[in-house]
């Protein structure tokens, strides 16, 4: 895979992309509760991701939204696409000081995905989103760490905050878009 494939589809994954595309980590199982989620204000707004191969292509918006004080509403929008944006709502859950977002897309024909993309995001000190996309599930680490419940998912996770195994090669910056 080139890298500027593996970027597009790595910020595809992280907010918004279908749950059956490739290279996304995606799961039946949840590291807590959406009843526990608690949205973090500063993550709403709207977004602008750069590919960093290709620094004169207009940049992917991402909006991010609060429903309800729990959940997300995240919109992706690459331009070109000429199905238009996609659409997820999701919610985060900490584990050990570590945000992972819980995405689960919403389909044009009403289904519900049984499945949701799990990505770890952050928010650095000067305002940038950090995405960093899990390794998705035909790679070796999910292979050797048998998930077979929200509590061997969370095991697994506490377990590798730090593996670089755990996820794909790069992390996706955001930048916040000043209205």
């Amino acid at each position: 895979m080139t890298r500027r494939l593996r970027n597009v589809s790595f910020a595809l994954c992280c907010l918004a992309l279908l749950v059956t595309a490739a290279a996304c980590y995606t799961t039946k199982f949840s590291l807590g509760t959406r009843e526990q989620a608690v949205v973090d204000r500063k993550l709403v707004g709207n977004w602008e991701l750069a590919d960093p191969d290709q620094p004169g292509k207009p940049p992917i918006v991402m909006l991010i939204r609060n429903i309800d004080d729990r959940q997300y509403y995240v919109e992706y929008n690459e331009p070109g696409n000429d199905k238009g944006p996609q659409r997820f709502t999701g919610y985060m859950v900490p584990v050990k000081g570590v945000s992972f977002a819980h995405l689960r897309p919403l389909s044009d024909d009403g289904e519900v995905s049984e499945e949701c993309i799990l990505t770890r995001i952050g928010l650095t000190s000067d305002d940038k989103l950090t995405i960093r996309q899990l390794a998705d599930n035909d790679k070796p680490f999910w292979k050797e760490h048998a998930v077979d419940s929200s509590a061997s998912l969370r095991k697994v996770i506490e377990a590798n905050l730090d593996n670089d195994q755990m996820y794909e090669t790069n992390t996706v910056t955001g930048t916040r878009v000043q209205k």
